[in-house]
């Protein structure tokens, strides 16, 4: 049997269990669809389907021969696609979503290079700061941030890992006693991210092992780390941001860490995107120019 078409074909009737859905599907007249699977029975000896007037059922060596064909499929896919990459730039479109904060970051100029080497491949940026449901939402890759991943049903890869950092203005702290201690946190005008409601661990450096738990007081909550930033330059308190949106800042004098001996965990930045036995190479090519690009 040399036609993968048939097994295309078979397999997309057991898929939509129609004759009528399959062809829709493929493009192809019903009665070439019908005639294909006829074909497909007579190479293998064997019957594929049990006809009626109102239905059509698959045997049980046709389920067995489903299962193959399936696999043989991926397998055909898979090879057209590597063969595909060697020789030509990537096709198609790329759906990403992140926060706004982290594609502000790095995840724009990361895209913008990428899509200069693939001209042909459309890229959509998502943005928000919500978990995307990638298979409903028709999302690629989701670039996600924090400890760790809550979600296990995907796929991930770590591309990075970063610092929290506690921070506040130099004018908020004029007047009020500067923090030794975790406990002394207690005693600041706190906004918090509602994805990470504490406890917050600190370590004194050097002491990974020994934490102390601190919930903050949160006078304001907001699902943004941008929101948390504001809200520390305009004097109005301190925030838990990640480090790296605070460089700038921090270098001219605007904010400074409230507790610099110590500690928080390190976060870590995921790509993740849809469990899948292939995956597809725009997909596999942007994570790890991502990596690459993040590492530089």
């Amino acid at each position: 049997m040399d036609n993968l078409s048939l097994v295309r074909s078979f397999v997309a009737v057991v898929e939509r269990d129609s004759f009528t859905r399959a062809a829709a599907h493929l493009g192809l007249s019903k009665g070439r669809v019908s005639a294909q699977i006829k074909e497909l029975e007579a190479e293998l000896g064997i019957a594929l389907f049990t006809r009626t007037t109102r239905e059509v059922v698959v045997t049980d060596a046709g389920r067995r021969f489903f299962e193959h064909g399936m696999h043989l499929l991926q397998m055909a896919d898979a090879a057209v696609s590597t063969a595909r990459i060697e020789h030509e730039s990537l096709v198609g479109e790329l759906r990403v979503t992140t926060t706004v904060e982290y594609a502000e970051h790095m995840l724009v100029a990361a895209l913008a290079e990428f899509s200069a080497l693939h001209p042909r491949l459309h890229v959509e940026l998502v943005l928000s700061s919500r978990v995307a449901r990638l298979v409903a939402e028709h999302i690629d890759v989701a670039i996600r941030l924090g400890p760790r991943l809550k979600d296990s049903s995907h796929r991930s890869v770590r591309l990075a890992r970063f610092r929290l950092v506690a921070v506040a203005s130099p004018r908020y702290l004029v007047g009020r006693r500067r923090p030794h201690i975790p406990s002394d946190l207690r005693h600041l005008d706190w906004m918090t991210h509602t994805g990470l409601d504490g406890p917050y661990h600190f370590s004194a450096d050097g002491d990974g092992r020994k934490t102390h738990a601190v919930k903050l007081p949160s006078r304001l909550k907001a699902d943004s780390a941008a929101a948390l930033l504001s809200f520390v330059l305009a004097d109005r308190g301190a925030a838990i941001v990640p480090e790296w949106m605070v460089t700038e800042a921090r270098a001219a004098g605007r904010i400074v860490e409230v507790l610099p001996s110590h500690r928080l965990p390190e976060h870590s930045v995921f790509a993740v995107y849809p469990e899948t036995k292939h995956v597809p190479a725009k997909v596999r090519q942007f994570v790890d120019f991502l990596r690459a690009f993040i590492a530089r």
